[in-house]
């Protein structure tokens, strides 16, 4: 069970259960709300304006070390019951054989975004463009793996949230193989 401080700053518990539908979650002061039920921004209003977005990822692959990081500023603004906004920055994949030989990709990312928070806790951060969820990723694993990010809320002054991360390749230029894990984290700026 875990604590966590009601509207009025009232301590209770949160008890995860499941369900034939999904998780739920009963607290222990009467409601309940189940799975992936869309919960609004109360759950993000401790969230600053300004927040970066880094992951980082290692690990290695069949004899070769692949090492990934983003490091993205994130400016959002409460609407209709999410925080949208944008988000951009770097997005860096080096994959490097015993020798130190290998391929390194940096980019620059930048997407509207929206952060948006559940009833079990859950938050997740989408790459937006035009106002609509950006459509699925086919020619990039990389890209794909950072076009919806999902973890936790947390209370913490220091991570705001922070879920896990795997970092594919991107496809590109001979960046094929070996997928690295790892975590994302929302820090205030």
């Amino acid at each position: 069970m875990r604590p966590f401080r009601d509207a009025s700053g009232a301590f209770g518990r949160i008890l995860r259960i499941a369900a034939f539908a999904g998780t739920c979650t009963v607290v222990l002061l009467g409601a309940v709300a189940c799975g992936d039920e869309f919960v609004g921004i109360d759950a993000v209003s401790h969230f600053p304006r300004e927040m970066r977005l880094v992951a980082e990822a290692e690990g290695e692959v069949g004899g070769v070390l692949i090492t990934c990081h983003l490091d993205w500023t994130v400016e959002v603004e409460p609407h209709r019951g999410d925080l949208f906004g944008s988000a951009g920055g770097d997005a860096y994949r080096q994959v490097l054989d015993g020798s130190g030989a290998g391929i390194e990709f940096w980019g620059f990312a930048q997407s509207e975004t929206r952060i948006r928070a559940f009833a079990d806790g859950v938050v997740e951060v989408t790459a937006f463009r035009d106002g609509v969820p950006m459509p699925r990723v086919d020619d990039s694993r990389f890209w794909e793996s950072v076009r919806v990010l999902r973890g936790d809320v947390t209370h913490d002054r220091d991570v705001l949230a922070f879920g896990d991360w795997s970092c594919p390749p991107m496809d590109a230029r001979g960046d094929d193989f070996g997928t690295v894990h790892g975590y994302w984290m929302l820090v205030p700026r």
